[in-house]
């Protein structure tokens, strides 16, 4: 099966830049649906070169709306989203930066429903000793305002602004967090025996739940729209599960490597993109059918992709895509 994308640049570095680290995040600001690009990267000679960029996205109107003054430093992240859209953003920053201790660390939110960011006071994350936590998702959408953190050495760490912190427990270390519904927080990541897999937690309870299928080698995790089903990627195929654990379609085969993968659930049947260096593949996953097959991003060989996310939009469904050194939207209708 065939078909016709639209492609458009978001962004694109110069010849001395490329992108390390992207969150792509839809939101409402202002009551128009948003897209904040997050970008963080440095000199392709050098890694000590830092430089961001932090910018909303109309999407409707392919141009940027705002640029917001975050991410100064490269000791700095923005927060992954939760499922739903939410009007702001979390990130973590050096406690100096916040007026608290040297070598801590502090979560702000900045509320983008005004013409002016709103931020919030910042809140000390309590030391754990030799961790420096380098990786959070935004609960908000889940009906807990607050945070989970993790880092290369720990299990997460949850923030509850009703219950306070609690540390996680269990062997695997995430490089990626996710939250679905109810009350789910999932970890990308590895294991004790080195291989990777995607793991749930209860984010009231410290205990693992499950690791989904039981699946190793696992890539890539996506968590649907309404947050109440998870896609997992690993050599042996695409599976979508409930978040507590259930397998509920049939799976579906990976041709290709996958570089990037989504799920959304918020119109009639479930649907899942698969991007890979052949192209995108858009899956009617209740029925096992490719409804679409767009060809590959049109960016050099060598550049990976780092993110992807729907495009929040009005129109027909698009998906932005992040490598090493550009942001790009595709019209998928």
């Amino acid at each position: 099966m065939g078909g016709e994308s639209e492609q458009t640049d978001v962004f694109a570095c110069n010849e001395v830049r490329r992108i390390n680290r992207v969150r792509l995040i839809p939101m409402v600001v202002q009551q128009v649906p948003m897209l904040a690009v997050c970008l963080q990267g440095s000199g392709r000679a050098t890694t000590t070169s830092y430089w961001s960029e932090v910018f909303l996205f109309n999407a409707d109107a392919g141009q940027r709306f705002q640029q917001l003054p975050i991410l100064m430093t490269p000791h700095e992240f923005v927060a992954s989203p939760g499922p739903g859209i939410v009007p702001g953003l979390s990130f973590v920053v050096p406690g100096e930066l916040a007026g608290l201790p040297p070598q801590s660390q502090a979560v702000i939110s900045a509320n983008l429903m005004y013409p002016a960011p709103v931020y919030s006071h910042p809140v000390q994350i309590p030391p754990v000793k030799k961790v420096r936590f380098e990786e959070a998702v935004d609960l908000h959408g889940l009906g807990h305002p607050g945070v989970a953190l993790a880092s290369s050495n720990r299990p997460p760490l949850v923030r509850d602004e009703r219950e306070g912190w609690r540390m996680l427990e269990g062997a695997l270390r995430p490089h990626r967090l996710y939250a679905a519904r109810p009350n789910i927080l999932i970890g990308l990541g590895r294991t004790s025996g080195g291989s990777t897999a995607a793991v749930a937690w209860n984010i009231n309870r410290p205990y693992v739940l499950h690791t989904f299928g039981g699946r190793k080698d696992v890539s890539h995790i996506a968590v649907s729209t309404s947050g109440e089903l998870v896609a997992v990627a690993a050599p042996d195929g695409i599976s979508v599960h409930r978040p507590t654990g259930e397998e509920v379609l049939d799976r579906l085969p990976v041709e290709d490597r996958v570089d990037g993968l989504l799920i959304d659930d918020s119109g009639s049947g479930v649907h899942v993109v698969c991007v890979s260096p052949s192209g995108i593949k858009l899956w009617e996953a209740t029925r096992k059918a490719v409804v679409g097959d767009f060809p590959a991003v049109a960016v050099p060989a060598d550049e990976p992709v780092l993110e992807c996310q729907f495009a929040p939009t009005s129109g027909s469904p698009k998906v932005v895509l992040a490598t090493s050194a550009r942001v790009v939207m595709r019209s998928l209708g």
